[in-house]
C-alpha cells in the first residue's frame, strides 16, 4: 500500500463505487433543476425524467458514454480518500463547461474512456489522452500517445511543468489547472498568471477555432512533406547518372536467364532517371527482355520435344530463336552443330523458292564466313551467282562480311568496356578498404617514430623495381608503407611516387583498351609519368602498345598460357593454393587475387580448380 506525504497508508479507491456516487450526483443534479424551473415557469410542467432523456453516445465503440456526455459536478475524491487536495483541474468549454476534479494521488489519467479518472466526453479527446503526475514538489502534464497531442498554454509537448492557472489543451478542449497547495503555488506561479477572462473561452467558437487550427497545423504539415519529398526526389534525379556498369548489369542477368531480376533493375533505373537518352536505352532493355521471355516458353517447348525424338516439330519452334538471343547458344548445344547447319540450309532453299534470292546470299555468306567448307553451301552459291550475276553476288558477298565484323566488333569492345568496368568495381573496391584500414592520425604519428629506421632510400628503389615488372599494386602498397613509416625527405619522395604510380596505372589501362589518336594521348602521358618515376625506363614497354589493343578476357591470356605449358600444376597444389585464397579473400583481396592468378597460370585449364579459381576471381 502506498503512503501520502504525511507518512499515512492511501486508502485504496473503488472505482465502481465512484460510478455508483456519479450516477447518485447526477440524479440529484435534475432533481434540484426541475424544481427550480418549475418554481420559475409559475406552474409550467415539469421536465420529464433524466431517465426519458436519450443519451448522446461519442463513438460506437464507447460504452456507457451516456454518463460520460453528461455535465458531471465536481467529484471530490479528497472527501472520499480523506487527503486534502493540492490541485484541481476543470473542463472550460464544450458541453462538460465546468466539470472538475481534485488531484489527491500521484497519478491522474484523463480521457474519453469511461476507465479514466477524468472523463471529458469530446470526440476529439483520445481514449486514453494524458495524464497528470506528481513529481516531487510539482506537477506533470504528460501526452498518453494520442491522436491531436496536449498543448500547454499554447505551447504543444509531450510532457510539461505544471504552473498555477496553467491551461491544457486536449483535442479541442481547454482544461485549466490550478495549485491549491499554498506553499506549491507560491513556488510554481508564474510572473503574472493568466487572468479569468484570458483563461476563459468565447463560447461557441473556441471549438470550431480549434478545429480549424488543427486543420491548418495538418494543411501546412502535409504541403511541407510534398515539398520536401518533390525537392528530394528531383536532388536525387540530378545526381543520378547512368552509367555502362549498369547497363551491362543488366545484359549479365538476361544472359543468365535472370529476366525477372533483369526487369527490376531497368524498373528501378527508369524512376531514377528522366534523360531521353537513358530512358531509350533503359526501354530498349525491357523490350529484350519481353521478346527473351517469348523465346524461353519457345525453347523450353523444342527441348520437350526434342528430349522426346521429334526432332522435326523441335526443329520448327527451335528455329524461330534467332541468333542474337541468349538462347541461341542454348540450342547450339541441345541440337548440335550439324542440325543448327541443316535448318540453315533449308532456309535458303526455301528462300530459292520464294524468289528471295538477295535474302537467300545474304545467308550462303554468312553461312561460309563460318563453315567455308560447306559444300551444301558453296553448291547453292554457284547456283544463284548465275541467276543474279557475279558482280551483285560479289556485292552481298562484302556487305555480309562487313556486318559480320561489324559484331564482332561491338562484342570485342563490349568485353573491353565490360573488363575497363571490373577493374573501376574493383578499384573502387579496394580503395573503400584502404579507407577502412587507415589509422588516426595520432596512431601514425607514433608508427612513423617507431618505424623511422624502416625504411629508407633502398625500400623505394624496391618500389621502382616493382613498378618495372608492371607489378603496379605491391609498388604502390610498398611506397604507401614507406611514406607512412618514415618522416622527412623520403616520405615525400616516397609519396610523390606513389601519387605518379597511381596515374601510371590508371592511364596504362585506359591506354591498353584504347587505338588511334585517343591511344596516342595516353601514350604521351605515360612517357611524362614515367620519367618522373623511373627516368624513362619504361619507354619501350610503352611505344609498344602503339596499334595494339588489350585483351578482351580479363582472364584469357592466364588460361592460354595455363593450356599452352601444359598445365604443370598438380591437382593437389591447385587445391591448397585455392583453399588459401578463399581463407585470404576477406581479409587481404589483393594477395587472394594474386594466388587465383598463379592458379590460372600453372594449373590446367581441364583442371576443377582451374574452373573454381576462375569464379572466385571474378567475384573479388
Amino acid at each position: 500500500m502506498e503512503e501520502n506525504k504525511q507518512g499515512k497508508p492511501k486508502p485504496s479507491i473503488d472505482k465502481e463505487y465512484l460510478k455508483k456516487l456519479a450516477e447518485k450526483i447526477k440524479a440529484e443534479k435534475a432533481r434540484k433543476e426541475a424544481m427550480n424551473q418549475k418554481k420559475e415557469s409559475e406552474g409550467t410542467p415539469p421536465p420529464p425524467p433524466m431517465s426519458s432523456i436519450p443519451p448522446t453516445l461519442l463513438d460506437d465503440d464507447d460504452e456507457d458514454d451516456d454518463m460520460a456526455a453528461e455535465k458531471t459536478a465536481i467529484i471530490d475524491l479528497a472527501s472520499l480518500s480523506g487527503q486534502s487536495a493540492d490541485a484541481r483541474m476543470t473542463i472550460m468549454d464544450g458541453k462538460d463547461e465546468g466539470k472538475s476534479i481534485e488531484i489527491t494521488r500521484d497519478e491522474i489519467f484523463a480521457g474519453r474512456s469511461l476507465d479514466n479518472d477524468f472523463v471529458i466526453s469530446d470526440i476529439s479527446v483520445s481514449r486514453k489522452h494524458f495524464k497528470i503526475k506528481r513529481e516531487g514538489d510539482h506537477y506533470l502534464a504528460q501526452d498518453m500517445g494520442s491522436g491531436n497531442g496536449i498543448r500547454v498554454n499554447g505551447a504543444k509537448s509531450p510532457s510539461a511543468t505544471l504552473y498555477n492557472n496553467d491551461v491544457i489543451v486536449a483535442g479541442a478542449r481547454q482544461i485549466k489547472f490550478e495549485i491549491l497547495n499554498e506553499d506549491m503555488k507560491a513556488k510554481y506561479s508564474r510572473k503574472t498568471d493568466i487572468s479569468e477572462d484570458e483563461a476563459a473561452p468565447v463560447k461557441h467558437k473556441s471549438s470550431l477555432i480549434s478545429w480549424v487550427a488543427i486543420f491548418l497545423v495538418i494543411g501546412a504539415a502535409a504541403g511541407g512533406y510534398y515539398f520536401l519529398t518533390q525537392q528530394s526526389k528531383q536532388i536525387q534525379q540530378a545526381a543520378f547518372k547512368l552509367g555502362f556498369e549498369d547497363i551491362d548489369k543488366i545484359d549479365e542477368l538476361i544472359e543468365k536467364f535472370d529476366f525477372k531480376k533483369a526487369e527490376k533493375n531497368v524498373q528501378f533505373l527508369l524512376s531514377q532517371t528522366k534523360k531521353p537518352q537513358d530512358m531509350k536505352l533503359l526501354n530498349e532493355r525491357l523490350d529484350i527482355i519481353k521478346k527473351e521471355k517469348t523465346f524461353q516458353d519457345k525453347f523450353n517447348q523444342g527441348k520437350v520435344l526434342f528430349e522426346q525424338k521429334k526432332t522435326l516439330e523441335a526443329g520448327k519452334i527451335l528455329k524461330e530463336i534467332p541468333e542474337d538471343s541468349a538462347f541461341y547458344t542454348e540450342i547450339k548445344k541441345l541440337v548440335g552443330d550439324e542440325a543448327i547447319t541443316s535448318w540453315k540450309i533449308d532456309d535458303i532453299k526455301e528462300l530459292i523458292k520464294t524468289k528471295k534470292e538477295d535474302d537467300a546470299l545474304k545467308l550462303i555468306y554468312a553461312l561460309l564466313l563460318e563453315q567455308p567448307e560447306n559444300a551444301d553451301a558453296k553448291a547453292l552459291q554457284e547456283q544463284l551467282t548465275s541467276k543474279v550475276g557475279e558482280q551483285k553476288a560479289k556485292d552481298l558477298q562484302k556487305k555480309a562480311a562487313e556486318e559480320k565484323a561489324k559484331k564482332i566488333a561491338d562484342a570485342k569492345d563490349r568485353e573491353n568496356k565490360r573488363a575497363v568496368a571490373t577493374q573501376k568495381r574493383r578499384a573502387r573496391a579496394a580503395k573503400r578498404r584502404e579507407t577502412k584500414k587507415r589509422t588516426p592520425k595520432k596512431t601514425v604519428t607514433v608508427a612513423k617514430k617507431s618505424a623511422s629506421s624502416e625504411y629508407d632510400g633502398r625500400s623505394i628503389d624496391q618500389a621502382r623495381e616493382l613498378y618495372l615488372s608492371k607489378d603496379f599494386d605491391s609498388a604502390i602498397d610498398l611506397l604507401d608503407k614507406i611514406s607512412g613509416g618514415t618522416s622527412g625527405a623520403v616520405s615525400k619522395k616516397s609519396s610523390l611516387m606513389k601519387l605518379n604510380v597511381i596515374k601510371f596505372k590508371r592511364t596504362w589501362d585506359k591506354a591498353q583498351n584504347s587505338s588511334g589518336n585517343k591511344q596516342k594521348k595516353y601514350i604521351i602521358r605515360l612517357i611524362k609519368y614515367d620519367k618522373s618515376i623511373s627516368g624513362g625506363k619504361m619507354r619501350g614497354d610503352i611505344t609498344s602498345l602503339k596499334s595494339s589493343r588489350g585483351s578482351s578476357d580479363p582472364f584469357k591470356d592466364s588460361a592460354s598460357s595455363a593450356s599452352s605449358s601444359g598445365g604443370s600444376m598438380s591437382d593437389t597444389e591447385a587445391k591448397k593454393l585455392y583453399m588459401r585464397a578463399r581463407s585470404l579473400r576477406k581479409e587481404n583481396p589483393d594477395k587472394a587475387r594474386d594466388v587465383l592468378e598463379k592458379i590460372l597460370k600453372n594449373a590446367s585449364s581441364s583442371s576443377k580448380y582451374h574452373k573454381k579459381a576462375k569464379k572466385l576471381l571474378k567475384k573479388l
